[in-house]
């Protein structure tokens, strides 16, 4: 088992992971005009409209990580990117939303100018994250105003064929560096890794949770990664030609493109992740409830057993005046509905 730490280090790197991402970092920043170096381990060069919602994130001018639009208005990243180092005498627990830039559809950084950032309205922070165990590493940046980029959709927790562990595979892109410790770069890059089964992930991470975390990487031989830079990254998988779901965000790591190390994302599907998301964030999109009901065909004063065919999210059942059913996101939700009764979640 080998131990596992957040990739940050005092520079800015940013990488946003589709489809399989890999370990992160935050690290300096490219200079504009400053000639490319290599980014992401094993990638190749990005498309300018293959990766929208792809966002480079700064603080402070100083450390950088990367994001994903979830929604016009909400980028996804990582705890610990947002939360002030105590190194550099902050009095926040994070980041001000003044010291905080944020760049999107621009998948080379140097056609990028002041006028292109945007400065977010708030950061957010997953209440339960600790970086002590390295859960819930999770921050919602909301924008201002919406975005004009295509945003990517959360996989939904009826969606685990598109991302099951030991099976999928995904694609990493970003800004992030080549190599250990290498320099940030201007082109954003893609590779593509393996999603690794749980127990693989366990055998070779230490502190492995598999009800919130997901590892990725090619296990043996490595070569493929995300570097300094990409932490906060989204880890996307293919959803049909063209489509894309996010499944992860990149967490931690030891290294990057080792062969038995690697990259750690927090399970977006998991529920308490996947909650805290849609009870933060507004404008997000997810399916919308179905169910199956049995009898198929009931009669006059038969019960009914009602199943959600997409458990999404917990779906309330509730009753209204003379007899009539509606449903909900959440009893609270449910409850500022006139003449409504929400007592048990159908699943």
């Amino acid at each position: 088992m080998r131990s596992m730490r957040a990739r940050a280090s005092g520079r800015r790197l940013a990488v946003v992971l589709v489809l399989v991402a890999t370990a992160m970092f935050g690290t300096s920043a490219p200079v504009a005009g400053a000639k490319a170096s290599i980014s992401v381990v094993g990638g190749v060069t990005a498309g300018p409209n293959d990766y929208p919602w792809a966002a480079y994130i700064v603080f402070h001018n100083t450390t950088a990580c990367e994001g994903t639009l979830i929604a016009p208005q909400w980028v996804l990243t990582a705890a610990h990117c947002v939360l002030v180092s105590a190194q550099l005498g902050g009095t926040s627990p994070t980041w001000p939303p003044s010291l905080v830039q944020i760049t999107l559809g621009h998948a080379h950084l140097t056609h990028t100018s002041a006028d292109a950032q945007i400065t977010p309205s708030q950061v957010l922070v997953d209440p339960l994250y600790t970086d002590t165990t390295g859960l819930n590493d999770l921050a919602l940046l909301e924008l201002p105003t919406p975005a004009t980029e295509q945003p990517v959709h959360i996989v939904a927790p009826s969606e685990a064929r598109l991302w099951t562990p030991g099976v999928a595979a995904g694609t990493v892109v970003g800004w992030g560096a080549t190599i250990e410790n290498g320099a940030a770069v201007n082109d954003l890059m893609a590779a593509t890794m393996p999603i690794l089964s749980d127990s693989a992930c366990q055998a070779t991470v230490s502190g492995y949770d598999p009800t919130m975390m997901l590892c990725a990487g090619l296990l043996g031989v490595g070569g493929r990664d995300a570097c300094q830079g990409d932490s906060g990254g989204g880890l996307l998988v293919p959803n049909g030609p063209g489509l894309w779901r996010v499944a992860g965000t990149v967490s931690f790591g030891v290294g990057c493109a080792r062969p038995y190390d690697p990259g750690v994302y927090m399970r977006l599907a998991a529920p308490a992740l996947y909650n805290w998301i849609f009870a933060t964030a507004t404008g997000l999109e997810y399916p919308v409830a179905s169910f199956t009901v049995t009898p198929s065909k009931p009669v006059a004063g038969q019960r009914l057993t009602l199943r959600s065919t997409r458990p999404t999210r917990p779906v309330w059942l509730c009753r209204r005046r003379r007899g009539i059913l509606a449903t909900a996101g959440s009893a609270t939700r449910a409850g500022r509905r006139s003449r409504q009764r929400c007592r048990w979640p159908a699943h």
